[in-house]
């Protein structure tokens, strides 16, 4: 009787995992992280700027505008020791483009007039959203959620990377 408990247990979180790594499969991620635990079927920013290279030789639009989230300080505040706390609990961290304005060619599942972000922290059971921030293109200007006020907030960044995503992106 326990065995079969047992298995019924087994079976039942197997199949909760394999339903977090199916949702973590429908979008494109972009992972910052050093850590080399990350054992998800998500697509890591290296391994997509590689095969863009082998494709194009000029930049994408979409790594322009994660360069841009990179320079905010509070993206730089959120991700100061992420590696360190993530790989000390098992963990990794990246980020993931869950909407854009061009869904096909940015591989992602939803259409947004903005690119949506999601920073994540990623654990063998869970997937805990840490940071949620939006480029909106039209306007130059780089967002983040606040989930306390549920409110977005503008954040600086280097603006200079405004000149090279205008070069790279119509």
């Amino acid at each position: 009787m326990n065995f079969i408990k047992s298995l019924v247990i087994a079976l039942f979180i197997s199949s909760l995992v394999g339903c977090n790594n199916e949702s973590q499969q429908s979008s494109t991620a972009i992972n910052d992280s050093t850590t080399k635990q990350n054992t998800s079927k998500t697509t890591t920013r290296d391994s997509v700027v590689k095969q863009d290279s082998l494709q194009h030789t000029t930049t994408r639009c979409i790594d322009i505008i994660f360069e841009i989230l990179k320079t905010s300080d509070r993206y730089k505040v959120i991700t100061k020791n992420l590696n360190e706390a993530t790989a000390k609990n098992g963990g990794t961290w990246g980020i993931s483009l869950e909407a854009s304005p061009n869904p096909k060619q940015d591989s992602v599942p939803e259409y947004s007039k903005t690119y949506d972000f999601n920073l994540h922290e990623s654990y063998p059971d869970r997937r805990v959203t840490t940071g949620r921030f939006s480029f909106d293109k039209e306007t130059g200007q780089l967002f983040e959620y606040d989930v306390a006020a549920d409110a977005i907030e503008s954040i600086d960044f280097d603006n200079k990377l405004l000149k090279k995503l205008k070069a790279n992106c119509n």
